[in-house]
Formats: C-alpha cells, structure tokens, sequence
C-alpha cells in the first residue's frame, strides 16, 4: 500500500494522576486498545514509534516494554523525542515508514507521566541555569534570544518567522 496512509484505530487512556498505572502499564493499555480499535492483532504491527520527551520518568525502558507486552520481537521500535513536536513528529515518522513502503501497519504512541518524579514534576539536570527554566517555552525563549544576539536580529524580525 505504497503512498497510501490511513490512520485505522486509535486508543486512549484517561488524562490525569494516574498513580495507580505505571508508565509501561499505561502505553500498553493505549497499544491494545489502538491495535483493537483497528481490529487487528499486535503482531500485525511491522514497526513502532514511540513519542516521549521524558522516558527516563517511566524507567527509561518504555521501548521494551511495550515490545515485550505486545511481542514486537524483531521489529523496530524507534523513540521519538522532539520538544512539543514530539507526537507530531512520531506521527510523521510513522506515516513515512507507510508512505515509503518499509512498513505496512505501523504503531504511532506518545505518552508522558511527569508526575511519579515528584517535586516539580520534570527532572532537575544539574544545569545552574536549566534545573530553573527546563520547561519548552523557557528553552525555546533563550534560544531564540541567543540567536537575535548572535546574528544581530530584533524581535520584528523573528517575529516574521
């Protein structure tokens, strides 16, 4: 099906503080019921793409498990992790594997649970200055801060991009 994507189920689980479900348990949950809502089995899926800025919240392993639960031996499993475009991003990938012929069925999960960390939710990294502004806005604001300042730009002229 060469050139041709369709999106054929999808799957959810429920937003909020979700203590009782580890991050494993709740990527397989949106895996089955997205493979289910498709009516397909799992190991129809040919590859996987996995969206999460944070795995390391989740264990670090969240790519291995979700092989594991849904028996993707063999097949790739790529995590994807791009800011706020991190599940657009997935999506786009899985989308190409489809569109490229490399695969023909491809799982597409983005997922995040901050709030197991404790604290402030995301993790400090050591940083003096990012341990206090680690948030996207924050990183994409210094950024584009350091760039006006390192080409001579001002703020109109970003403001056009």
């Amino acid at each position: 099906m060469k050139d041709q994507v369709a999106v054929i189920g999808v799957g959810c689980t429920k937003f909020g503080d979700r203590f009782e479900r580890s991050y494993e348990e709740l990527i397989t949950d949106a895996a089955f019921d997205a493979s289910a809502d498709a009516g397909i089995d799992p190991s129809e899926i040919d590859a996987a793409y996995l969206g999460t800025y944070l795995p390391g919240a989740g264990g670090g392993k969240a790519a291995v498990s979700l092989g594991d639960a849904l028996r993707l031996y063999e097949r790739p499993i790529t995590r994807v992790e791009n800011y706020c475009a991190t599940g657009t991003d997935a999506f786009r990938n899985g989308c190409l594997a489809i569109a490229a012929g490399v695969a023909d069925v491809v799982l597409v999960l983005g997922a995040e649970k901050l709030k197991d960390r404790g604290g402030r939710g995301l993790p400090r990294l050591g940083h003096p200055l990012l341990a206090r502004g680690n948030t996207a806005p924050g990183l994409f604001a210094l950024a584009a801060n350091r760039y006006m300042h390192t080409f001579g730009l001002g703020r109109e002229t970003l403001a056009k991009v």
